[in-house]
């Protein structure tokens, strides 16, 4: 059986985001992160759970990692921005 890439678990992350699974979809953003630290896709979506965890201070984070690698992401600055609201 093929290895999931990075862009599988994010895809099963908004899978399990979208059913408000969240701290499980947090597990498969942080799979990705660890095959490819780069992706901003992970990060973000990783971001957005934690904010409805209500954990903004990570989300921030998160949101922060994803405006490092795509600083042109106008979708993580304003989550950013809305984590900070």
């Amino acid at each position: 059986m093929p290895e999931l890439t990075a862009r599988d678990w994010v895809n099963n992350g908004v899978f399990l985001a979208r059913k408000g699974l969240f701290q499980e979809a947090i597990r498969c953003f942080d799979r990705a992160i660890e095959i490819n630290p780069r992706y901003a896709k992970a990060w973000f979506n990783k971001g957005i759970c934690l904010v409805n965890l209500g954990k903004m201070q990570e989300a921030i984070t998160c949101f922060n990692e994803a405006i490092k690698i795509n600083p042109r992401s106008a979708k993580a600055w304003f989550k950013k921005g809305e984590a900070f609201f």
